[in-house]
Order: structure tokens, then C-alpha cells, then sequence
């Protein structure tokens, strides 16, 4: 069998996510039959860097699949090209070797949030609108408590079966573009919602809503009803993963 990465651009406003779900239009799926047409109908099962939510975007995801057939890249690529849909795209092909795996080889992840200080018809899918006046000093005082090996339990998705919710954090920062704000920051691993949580309370820092001091008594402090906020999906791009 031969191992293929993919290096892959979609836009997340009409996917139910990254993951295959059934009767549910998903990046992992059209990938799937994508790749299956070109595999004289053979099922294939492509694995992913990480999931993203509904509405989430990326500019360049990583995946791997296995197929029979060995293929030179470029026309690899091209293949897949011809039987997606026009809010997907592979922008490489990669021979790797067969211990290759898109996400346990993965050494950082990199996210990009992007904000609009007001309201655009161009804009609305693909940042987050807040008509309150951004404060990138604000939001930029927060951020630098978020370096290091942080216990993100407070400001992560409630599930049981994660124990572990440790992440290293590389680097972060916030971009003043007037009227557009970025957020980046890179990391070993993220939890479920981590990053739209951070920026949905850092925002309601910047506005007043709550305290630098309380951001961050909840980064130090693990409480079980915390009062945090959550950005909406439309503003987060998975921008980079690291092997």
C-alpha cells in the first residue's frame, strides 16, 4: 500500500465539520468519495490531522490515506481536484513513508481567529462581527498569560473521558489590522473548543464584560461552572500543522 499526505483548503460555512457523519455533508466524507471515484469505486479512509466544528474553516489541513495504486503526485492531486466540490481543495500531494500519520506524527498545530470590527456582507461567513470597538491592548494583555503548559480545563468542552487537558502553548499574540483583528497561536494539541472559548472571553474582557483578573482566576483556578464565553466557528482557520 502506498501512503499519501494531503495537504487540503476548504471553507467549513456549509460542512457539518471535518468528521464523517452519516446522511451529513462533512470535508472528511467528500474527501472519502472523492478519492473512492478515482479508486474504481473502493472505499477509502482518509485520517485526519484533528476534527474541526460545523462552520470552521482551514487553509491547510493534513490528512493521510493508503492506496493500492501508486500515483505520481501532482496527478494525484489533480484526480481528487476533479470530483470535489468547489469549497474544497487539495493543494499538495505527498509520498510519505508508511509510518507517516497525519495526526500522531504531529508536532504543532497552528490556529488563526479572525475578527471584524463591524458589519460586511462579504465578511460575515468568514469572521466574527462584534460592533463594540476592538481593544488590541486588552486583548493582547490576556494573551500573555497564555504561554507555557497551561491546564485548560476550565475553558474546555466538558467531557469525561479526557483527563488530560494540558496543552503547550508555543506562541499566541493578537494582530491589529483595523478594521480586522487576528488571533494566532500555536500549540502541541488543543481540547474541543478551546480556542472559541479563549477568544469569546478575552473579547468580553476587551469590552468590559469581565475582568483581566478574572480571565486569568480561571486560567488558575478550575471551576466546574465557569462564567466563560464562546466565539462563534466562523472566525477560526486551522492555518498550520507541524511534523
Amino acid at each position: 500500500m502506498n501512503n499519501y499526505q494531503i495537504i487540503i483548503e476548504y471553507k467549513g460555512t456549509n460542512f457539518f465539520g471535518w468528521q464523517h457523519q452519516q446522511n451529513k455533508r462533512t470535508v472528511q466524507g467528500e474527501i472519502q468519495n472523492a478519492i473512492s471515484k478515482i479508486n474504481k469505486n473502493k472505499p477509502i479512509k482518509i485520517v485526519g490531522s484533528g476534527r474541526t466544528d460545523t462552520g470552521v474553516h482551514a487553509n491547510a489541513q493534513s490528512a493521510n490515506f493508503e492506496i493500492e495504486k501508486l500515483w505520481d503526485e501532482n496527478k494525484l492531486r489533480m484526480a481528487i481536484n476533479g470530483n470535489l466540490p468547489n469549497d474544497v481543495r487539495i493543494l499538495k500531494c505527498i509520498k510519505k513513508s508508511n509510518n507517516f500519520h497525519s495526526r500522531f506524527s504531529a508536532k504543532k498545530r497552528k490556529y488563526v481567529y479572525k475578527c471584524h470590527s463591524g458589519k460586511s456582507v462579504i465578511f460575515k461567513d468568514l469572521y466574527w462581527e462584534i460592533p463594540n470597538k476592538i481593544k488590541i491592548n486588552i486583548l493582547n494583555d490576556c494573551s500573555k498569560f497564555l504561554k507555557g503548559r497551561i491546564d485548560f480545563t476550565t475553558f474546555s468542552k466538558n467531557n469525561p473521558e479526557i483527563r488530560n487537558r494540558f496543552c503547550n502553548i508555543y506562541s499566541c499574540k493578537w494582530i491589529d489590522n483595523h478594521p480586522f483583528y487576528v488571533f494566532e497561536i500555536e500549540a502541541d494539541r488543543f481540547l474541543h473548543h478551546l480556542i472559541r472559548y479563549l477568544v469569546g472571553t478575552m473579547i468580553k474582557v476587551s469590552e468590559n464584560i469581565i475582568t483581566l483578573d478574572y480571565f486569568v482566576e480561571l486560567l488558575n483556578n478550575k471551576n466546574a461552572y465557569p462564567k466563560i464565553f464562546k466565539a462563534p466557528p466562523n472566525g477560526l482557520y486551522l492555518e498550520k500543522i507541524t511534523y
